[in-house]
């Protein structure tokens, strides 16, 4: 019996100093900054830029994204204009567009109606054969 106390506190003492020689800290993700989350990176797309202007009930939305010209053989680019309204963001007008080559491009104008605000969510899809990546970015808000 008394050997098996022994043993035990042994194993526990060898435990705790190998657990004190590399310590890992205990973070829970609500902790984490943003900083030292862990942020996937995008291998393909290179840049997303949606933009959006509204003038007189006309809205002017571009979108445009870039991949890398070395592997990318085709873009999809879809362009969502949003409308917040009830509470939540619902799509309002959506444009897309395929590309043969590393980049993409959407520029249109809409009618949009007054009293919401709107943003333009921009979403590509970069293909290197058959495998594709995907981006998505937002404008700033427009309120009209």
């Amino acid at each position: 019996m008394r050997k098996s106390v022994y043993t035990l506190l042994l194993c526990v003492c060898m435990l705790m100093c190998g657990a004190l020689q590399n310590p890992v800290p205990v973070v829970w993700a609500g902790e984490m900054e943003e900083e030292t989350q862990v942020q996937p990176r995008l291998v393909y797309i290179a840049s997303i830029r949606p933009n959006l202007t509204i003038s007189n009930g006309t809205a002017s939305i571009s979108c445009r994204a870039t991949g890398d010209a070395s592997v990318v053989t085709s873009m999809h680019l879809e362009a969502d204009l949003e409308q917040y309204k009830d509470g939540k963001w619902q799509s309002y007008k959506r444009y897309a567009v395929i590309s043969h080559s590393s980049s993409a491009s959407i520029n249109r104008s809409v009618s949009v109606e007054k009293g919401y605000a709107y943003r333009l969510k921009g979403t590509a899809y970069a293909y290197v054969t058959t495998l594709a990546e995907s981006e998505t970015a937002y404008s700033a808000q427009v309120r009209y």
